[in-house]
Order: C-alpha cells, then sequence, then structure tokens
C-alpha cells in the first residue's frame, strides 16, 4: 500500500511524512519503516509479505461492493463512455468493453442501463450483435435492479422438487407434450373440428417445442410461459401464473428445472420479457398464439 502510494506523486510533492504519520495508522499496520529510493528488492518483497493480509482484505471489500451493488459499477462504466468525459477515454472504454470475452454481457448490461436511466450513448455500433446467453457465458443472471442474493426469501423453493429424468412428462415428444396440455386446450371455433387443441397440435406444436428448446436463461423461461399463459389456445382456469406454473410448463416441455430457480418474475415483468421475444425474428412466429 506505500508503494502504491508513493508511485501516486513525484518528488516534488510525494510527502512522506502525511502517508507515514495518518494513512498507515489508519489501516491498522502496527509495523514499518521509511522508505528510501534505495530500498532492496528484498526488503520489498520481506514489506509485502508482512501486510498482505491488507492486500486481500481491500480485496474483499471491493468484491463485497460489486456483488452486492453491480448496477454503480455498471453506471461507472457507461458515464466513462459518455460525454461527461473526454473523446479519448470514451473510445478507449468502448474498445474495451466490445472485445469478444465480454462483448455480449456489456450489451445486456447496457440495454439495462438505457431502460434504468433513460440515456443511450453515441455508439457507431452495438457492443454485440447476436443473440445474447448469459448461460453460454458462464454468468448468473443477476439482478441488476438490486436484490439481496443472501436472502432466504430468494432460494429455490424446496417444494418446486423437479421431475425424475425419466418421468413421462420429460420426454419431449410431440404426443406427449400435447396429451399434458390437453385438458387445458380451448376449443377454436373454425380452426378446430372434431376436438379442443387439434388446431395447436396440428399446426402450432413443433414450433413452440422449436422454441422451448432455444431457451437458455430464467428470464426468457418465464417469457416463454407468459406466452402459453396467455395464449388463445389455452384455458388456464385453476391455475396462477407464478413459479408453480412456470415450473410446470419447464417439466412438460422438458426445459431444464435449474433455469427455474432463483429469484422469480412477476406476470407483468414476465409479459413484458414475452413482448420482447415476440418481437424478435426468431420467435416473431409464437405471435399466432396471442389474443
Amino acid at each position: 500500500m506505500f508503494f502504491n502510494l508513493r508511485s501516486l506523486f513525484d518528488k516534488d510533492t510525494f510527502n512522506e511524512e502525511l502517508i507515514m504519520d495518518y494513512i498507515l495508522p489508519f489501516t491498522k499496520i502496527k509495523k514499518y519503516h521509511p522508505v528510501g529510493s534505495d530500498i532492496s528488492v528484498q526488503e520489498i518483497k520481506k514489506f509485502a509479505r508482512n501486510y498482505s493480509y491488507q492486500f486481500l482484505d481491500s480485496c474483499f471489500l471491493f468484491y463485497f461492493c460489486i456483488y452486492k451493488n453491480p448496477q454503480y459499477i455498471v453506471n461507472l462504466g457507461f458515464i466513462l463512455m459518455s460525454n461527461s468525459v473526454s473523446h479519448e477515454i470514451a473510445k478507449a472504454m468502448f474498445s474495451t468493453f466490445r472485445k469478444d470475452d465480454y462483448a455480449a454481457l456489456i450489451q445486456y448490461e447496457y440495454e439495462w442501463w438505457r431502460k434504468e436511466t433513460g440515456n443511450s450513448l453515441s455508439l457507431p455500433f452495438p457492443f454485440y450483435e447476436k443473440i445474447i446467453n448469459l448461460n453460454e457465458l458462464g454468468v448468473i443472471d443477476y439482478e441488476l435492479a438490486g436484490s439481496d442474493i443472501a436472502d432466504g426469501s430468494q432460494l429455490p423453493d424446496p417444494n418446486l422438487c423437479p421431475l425424475p429424468k425419466n418421468s413421462e412428462s420429460n420426454n419431449n415428444s410431440g404426443e406427449t407434450i400435447f396429451n399434458s396440455l390437453k385438458k387445458y386446450c380451448r376449443y377454436m371455433n373454425g380452426e378446430d373440428v372434431n376436438e379442443a387443441g387439434a388446431s395447436f397440435r396440428n399446426n402450432h406444436l413443433s414450433t413452440v417445442i422449436t422454441a422451448a428448446c432455444r431457451l437458455k436463461d430464467r428470464y426468457s423461461v418465464y417469457g416463454f410461459a407468459s406466452v402459453l399463459f396467455d395464449s388463445k389456445y389455452f384455458n388456464w382456469a385453476d391455475k396462477e401464473f407464478n413459479k408453480d406454473f412456470v415450473m410446470y410448463i419447464a417439466n412438460i416441455f422438458n426445459i431444464d428445472s435449474s433455469l427455474v430457480e432463483g429469484n422469480d418474475y412477476n406476470q407483468s415483468k414476465s409479459r413484458e420479457k414475452a413482448k420482447q421475444m415476440l418481437s424478435k425474428k426468431e420467435m416473431s412466429y409464437l405471435n399466432v398464439l396471442m389474443k
């Protein structure tokens, strides 16, 4: 810490006495000695060994702040790309954020930042132009709006146990899926002839199964479930839109149940995600299901 602080000052402005008398004692470092410009490598290593725990504590503190409040780091990142800073800084930040390693994550955060603040950046092109899949990035879908992950109420509901892998309803064949949905199918005048759900089974089921296979994150699973919940082809008389319903849909379509675990999304937020999904070319064919 001493050497890092000292490197910030040149010889004319460096105040060694200030650091020794005020800053180091504040960090509870009891053992130190004045350092001259001729300090040996051995002395530096010895100093680092003696006070390495201070560096470790600082790392944990910094990590804790980011973990609890990721939105502040996101805000700072995009502020450093705005007109509030020099063109050189903004350009350097943009070129860094577009690196392949995390461009998709930055695009995800940028969409949140725009919605949250109402601001936008003058970008020559997006950070990431493909479909964003947080799971493929190895990143947990965290809540930028702020939620206490350690809160017991946010832990997976123990009553929502996924069905066994060999369960018949986990078979994603079209016939098995339709049989699981059949009792909720609505009779559609002008489409169904002999039985309720015939039009859905014959004309739309295969595309719905394809859409289910593409779901890779929790928010999209809730959006997909919302599409089915609001679909004109179904009447979910005895069900409410909640985590139980989403898990029910996930089991029917053989969607990884772990994607449903964690923080749940309310019906309003899930409908908003459904709208986003239906507005994209890859999912636009599901609009035919809606009322």
